[in-house]
């Protein structure tokens, strides 16, 4: 029997554990899973300790020798991993997989055809271009790139229903060349984490998981910090980003002792950590990039059972707020938002509550039941 092959291209760094590695890693083992024969073109790694142990169980890797650096070399790289990708992919006879559709986008103009395309977000409403030289031509440039990606793929794969009604409606893609995969939690990773602390003593810490980015709402932050300045509350900002350089100067600004900033850190570390914590939060502005995402920081919150207060800006933020799974507030109400952190924390039957119902909400978005779509499309493809 003919053996069934992918190459996933992706441009991103596979050794940092954000959203687009649990992603690309959680789809790469499902298709190994189900007998197919997966080979990820990936940039070379910056991390090589924290690789992903998915990368041991019968993944081929072919990387190329370009850094994951940030928004300045994303041609080059794109370049590279397009150009290894559909090269193995002749030479196999295999499917190719793009990550991203502005990486998409490059491929079409490569001439790769008969491509799968995983779209993670839209990348022309990002706030990232918004600094650069030519700003509005980089975005419109974008734009069309991505528009084209999604035009001349096979299939499209999405994160959440209202990117599908964007593509469909803004873009003319036919709805049923779209499939939607949201994002999704690892059982076995927060499994991990549970065991490893049987009895969990939360502590007098509210906490933030995951990238410092152009969205965070920083000014609902600063109010939150501001209205627990006489209480022994610290607000824990897990992770890294862009703008935490701009969140210690307000810090600053305001003189505020509470807050801390872990930096980077090893996903089960930043999970321990998350897991003693009182409350969680997220606090974003709405934009179109937030509101057609599905963001994975707020799957591992509702997967560890935690008690959450998140602004109402995504599809799965609304759905918890409506099945009692969250304390949710509109984006622009930072007083209700702050409210709703301040009643978490004084109503520990209430947030004993708000994390049952979080459990039984997650149950459906583990990646092991979302891999096994990836694999139904290509089995519709072959």
């Amino acid at each position: 029997m003919k053996r069934k092959r992918v190459v996933i291209a992706h441009g991103g760094d596979i050794s940092m554990p954000v959203a687009s590695t649990n992603r690309v890693m959680a789809f790469a083992k499902a298709l190994v899973d189900a007998g197919f024969d997966v080979y990820l073109v990936i940039p070379r790694p910056r991390y090589k300790k924290y690789l992903p142990k998915e990368l041991r169980e019968g993944i081929k890797i072919h990387t190329v020798p370009v850094e994951a650096r940030g928004v300045t070399d994303q041609i080059a790289r794109a370049l590279s991993v397009l150009y290894r990708a559909k090269k193995v992919a002749s030479r196999i006879n295999a499917t190719i997989q793009v990550e991203h559709s502005a990486l998409g986008g490059i491929a079409s103009i490569l001439g790769v055809t008969n491509y799968v395309l995983d779209v993670h977000d839209l990348s022309f409403a990002s706030p990232l271009y918004l600094k650069l030289l030519f700003s509005t031509f980089i975005q419109k440039s974008i734009y069309t790139i991505e528009k084209n990606a999604v035009t001349k793929a096979s299939r499209v794969i999405v994160v959440s229903n209202l990117m599908k009604k964007f593509l469909v409606k803004q873009w003319r893609v036919p709805e049923e060349k779209i499939v939607v995969i949201p994002n999704g939690f690892s059982q076995e990773k927060i499994q991990r984490v549970l065991d490893k602390l049987n009895k969990v003593e939360e502590r007098k810490i509210i906490a933030r998981t995951g990238t410092l980015f152009k969205h965070l709402n920083v000014e609902a932050l600063i109010h939150l910090a501001k209205s627990l300045r006489n209480s022994d509350v610290k607000v824990l900002l897990i992770g890294d980003g862009p703008l935490r350089s701009y969140i210690e100067k307000r810090v600053r600004e305001k003189n505020l002792k509470n807050v801390i900033i872990t930096g980077f850190l090893p996903y089960e570390k930043a999970m321990r950590l998350t897991l003693k914590a009182c409350v969680v939060f997220e606090c974003m502005k709405k934009s179109l990039t937030t509101m057609v995402a599905c963001p994975v920081k707020i799957l591992d919150y509702v997967a560890l059972g935690k008690a959450m207060a998140l602004s109402d800006v995504s599809e799965i933020s609304y759905e918890l707020g409506r099945r009692g799974g969250a304390l949710v507030s509109s984006p622009d109400d930072i007083e209700r938002f702050v409210e709703n952190v301040h009643r978490l924390l004084t109503d520990e039957k209430l947030r004993k509550c708000i994390g049952r119902k979080a459990k039984e909400f997650v149950k459906e978005y583990s990646w092991e039941i979302l891999g096994q779509r990836l694999v139904k499309v290509y089995e519709e493809l072959v």
